[in-house]
Parts: C-alpha cells; structure tokens; sequence
C-alpha cells in the first residue's frame, strides 16, 4: 500500500510539471465544486433552478419568439452587475445609512452630528427608524426624496435627528482623465459595499510583493524581502481594507449578434450599459474566437450569446447564395462548444474564476414530423449535452388597456401591455439540486410600462415572494383568536401587515427573498 501511495505520488507530481499545474487536483479544491449561484431576477426561475444560474457553467434560453428569452437574459446581466465576484451576494452602495442629530430650533439649522451607522452596521429603514422612535422621536413632515436618497427628519422636544438612507445598486464611476487620454474606450467601474471577507465567506490568497507595489502599500521599485516589516505592515493594510470592504465588480459581456439590443429596454430590466461589455461580430467564426479570447482572460463572469441561430459561418457571407452549405453552421457550433468548454476549463486549472455562459437559441419546426413534438432548435445537437441548464420560454397572458390617439371625435385607440406573462420549463438541469429537477414549470410577470405601482421591466412577484415566505420563513404564534407572526426579525399582527413591508422596503424584500432560495436549496440537499 505505501509503495502504491508513494508511486501515485510521484506520477502526480510528474504530471504537475509535464502538463498544467492544477491539473490533477483534490475535487474538493476545485472552483467549480463549490455551488455559487447568479440570479435571474425572477424568484420563480431561480427556485426552479436550484438558486439561479450555476456558475462556472452553460445556461440554455430557447423557445418561441417574444416569448421572454432576450428580456431573461437581460435582467439576469443586469443582477450580475449588482453581485460582488467574490461571494456572489447582492453589494450595496458604501455608506448606506447615517443618521445625525442636533438642538437647535428648526430642522434647516446646521445639524450637529450624534451618533453614525454606516453599511458595516447592515441596519434595514426599518430598524433606524424603530430605534429612534424607541429614543423618543417622532417624524417631522418635513421629508424629501431625491435620486434615491432618502431624508427623514426625526424630533424630540428642542433636538432634531436626520437619517440620510441611500439604497439602490452599486455605484457606477466613470474613468479619470488621464485614463481617458490613455485609452479613450477605458471601461466604466463599479463601486460598492460587501463584507463576505469579514464574514469568512471569501478567503483570498494574500497578494504578492508586485499586487501591493501595484496598490501602493508598498513604496519603491526595490522590492523589500519576504518577511520584511514594511511587507508585513503591507499585508496588515491589506486586511483591515478587505475587513471594510471586500467588494469586488463582476464584469458582463453581451454578443449581439441579432443586432436588437435596445439600450433604453435593458437600461429598465436593470443592466448599466456604461458597464456592459458590447460585442458585435462579422461572422460566426469571428465570435468564436473572441469569445474564446474572453474566457481565457478570467476577467469576464458572465458571458451571453444572443443568439445562437445568428451565428452566419464566413462562406455563408462570401459564396454565392446559390452556394449550398447543408450542416455547416451546426458542425461549426460543435467546434466552438468544445473550444469555449476546454478553453473554461483551462481558466479553472490556472486558478482564476469561472466564466458563467448564457446561449440564447430560437425554435424551428421539423418537416414531415407527425409524432412527437416537431420543435429543434438552430446549430445543432452538441449544445444540448454541452448546457447544465435548459430552460425553453413561452408567451403567456397579457394584461391591455385601451388609449386614445389621433382625432378625438373619432375615438380612435391603441392597445397597450400593462404587463405580460413568460412561461418556462425547465428541460435539463444537471447542476441543481432537488428543486433544480427537469420538467419544472413556471411563469412570472413583467411591466411592460410605468404605472402607479411598477415601473417598466420590474418583475411583479411581490405576491409570490409573500406567499412563499409565509410557506418557508414566516413564524407564527396564536394566542386565542389573535396570532402574531416574525419574519426577518419582525414581528407583524397580521398576514397584510408583512405585504405592505414587503412592498414598501426594498431593501427588506431583497433580504427576505434571498432567505427563500436559500432555504429551498437547503431543503433539497
């Protein structure tokens, strides 16, 4: 037995200098074991789904047109803009919640401040606005709201307190000028709050002599030796940042292939375009390729392909029309499956992040198909076995109103979606766990306009997420004919009561949902 251990030993060794180091490797410190999700913004997918999309892997949106496949794929990008690469929860903006307090006779005086929370303390709207209230404060009128920051001014006798909420996504930030007069396509950044280091969610390799130089924690072009002071002082600094704040952006590209992609339309299904990474080709094989060069950089997470019907092969483009190609485009998209496959793995052998892939396909009909269902799907059958998801879209209801246009006398009127409904099924999943099974069906609805309530390209599952929080989270205790329930901390006398928070505090609504998928995932294992 040891004469078989030391012999396996030294093959494994051999074979880390031979060939890749990594590439033979305990399957627990493998990247793509560990079960990281990317939601898709619509609770009822991500359940279906195990949690969202499984990392480091293929997704397949197919079905018929209009039928939510681009706008799914859409707002899953533009979650992804708002998640932190390292733990894959949602980031925040820095310096979420301040409050400050002051005597003085009126609200406009200079207000003086008391006390601070800021994001470490993660405290919701609800829990700054519980504590001052238990400290004796009541609301002034006096409140404004402007570009998602919040103002409440609070009171107690002759002392004001001012609680400044400023919620919403991370923070875009331009480039600098001098980046700009470097390289004027240099790329738009995000800023924003996560402290998964702290919370020993994220345990990164302690940089190297060079990386500190670069962030300047160390001064000098000399590099100082390994367990120098001034090395270790680095590190110190380096800790304590990431304790504060270990955010860290997740990057998105986007293949327009079909040449559809309609800024304003994203911009509402919550993507920063200023973020996203653009990409139009001149040919399939001119895709290929650069999509293969962005998976090897192990800079890009998302990756999406809109679509795969499009991809046209180059003698498509410069033969004659009369030119027969039978099969080609599909014995081209098997070539590039097993490039971009082998091209991901080679990214994980070396040690950097997984690239997440989203193909967009269309449905076709097959001739003469008498049994069965006729549907196929464009580039043939290799990205079936490729995808560890597949999930095919459908349209469902829709919900119109009647406007008026042209001449009044005439009454003439246009139609108009209020919001329309996406059917799903899930066909495969091999990376879920039990919830993430294949033939899952679900739907979810999504404002086609602005209204009262909603905003166009807002997911409407406030009700889903209600009742399914009463199924999962919700505790209730009954005392006679009264009951009392707790969710997240709270405590509610009615069912109607949790609703209205659910509605009013996003922030709230965020946090209950994601308990949700976490508890369906527990569930399942």
């Amino acid at each position: 037995m040891a004469k078989a251990k030391k012999a396996l030993n030294a093959f494994l060794r051999e074979q880390g200098k031979r060939k890749q180091e990594g590439s033979c490797r305990r399957a627990a410190t493998s990247i793509l074991g560990i079960d990281r999700r990317i939601p898709t913004g619509a609770i009822d997918l991500d359940y279906a789904l195990g949690g969202g999309l499984k990392v480091g892997n293929v997704t397949l949106f197919w079905g018929k047109k209009s039928g939510g496949k681009t706008s799914s794929a859409l707002r899953t990008c533009g979650e992804a803009q708002n998640v932190c690469r390292n733990c894959f929860r949602r980031a925040r903006r820095d310096g979420w919640v301040t409050v400050v307090g002051l005597k003085a006779e009126k609200p406009g005086d200079c207000f003086k401040q008391v006390h601070e929370w800021d994001a470490n303390s993660a405290l919701t709207r609800g829990a700054v606005h519980e504590k001052l209230i238990k400290d004796g404060y009541s609301i002034h009128p006096i409140m404004e709201d402007v570009d998602e920051v919040l103002t409440v001014i609070y009171v107690k006798g002759d002392t004001y307190a001012m609680a400044i909420h400023t919620g919403g996504d991370v923070e875009s930030i331009r480039p600098s000028e001098a980046e700009l007069e470097e390289d004027p396509e240099a790329r738009w950044e995000a800023r924003g709050f996560c402290d998964c280091f702290a919370r020993k969610l994220y345990d990164p390799e302690e940089p190297s002599i060079d990386e500190l130089m670069e962030m300047g924690l160390i001064e000098g072009s000399s590099k100082p030796a390994k367990k120098s002071k001034k090395h270790r002082a680095a590190l110190e600094a380096w800790n304590e940042g990431m304790s504060l704040n270990s955010y860290n952006e997740m990057v998105v590209a986007w293949f327009d292939e079909e040449m559809t992609l309609d800024i304003d339309w994203a911009t509402k299904l919550g993507v920063d375009t200023d973020r996203l990474l653009l990409i139009w080709s001149n040919s399939a094989e001119e895709a290929i390729d650069i999509m293969a060069g962005l998976i090897f950089t192990g800079e890009v997470d998302l990756l999406a392909i809109d679509s795969i019907a499009q991809l046209t092969p180059k003698k498509e483009l410069t033969e004659s029309a009369e030119a027969w190609q039978q099969g080609l485009a599909a014995r081209l998209m098997n070539k590039a499956i097993r490039r971009w496959n082998k091209e991901s793995a080679n990214v994980v052998r070396y040690g950097k992040r997984p690239v997440t892939q989203i193909w967009i396909n269309q449905e076709r009909e097959k001739i003469g198909v008498m049994f069965g269902s006729p549907a196929t799907m464009p580039g043939g059958k290799g990205q079936g076995f490729q995808v560890v998801s597949e999930i095919k879209f459908r349209h469902g209801a829709t919900e119109t109103v009647e406007e008026l246009w042209g001449a009044k006398d005439k009454n003439e009127s246009i139609t108009i979606p209020v919001w329309e409904e996406f059917i799903f099924k899930v066909t495969k999943s091999k990376g879920g766990h039990g919830v993430g099974l294949r033939d899952v069906e679900g739907s979810y609805r999504q404002a086609m306009r602005d209204t009262d309530a909603y905003c166009a390209g807002t997911v409407i599952d406030w009700e889903r997420v209600f009742k399914m929080s009463l199924k999962y989270l919700v505790e209730q205790e009954k005392k006679g004919s009264a009951s009392k329930y707790k969710l997240g901390g709270r405590e509610y006398t009615s069912q109607a009561a949790i609703l209205t928070d659910l509605r009013d505090d996003v922030h709230f609504y965020d946090a209950v949902r994601q308990s949700i998928l976490e508890d369906a995932m527990l569930r399942s294992m």
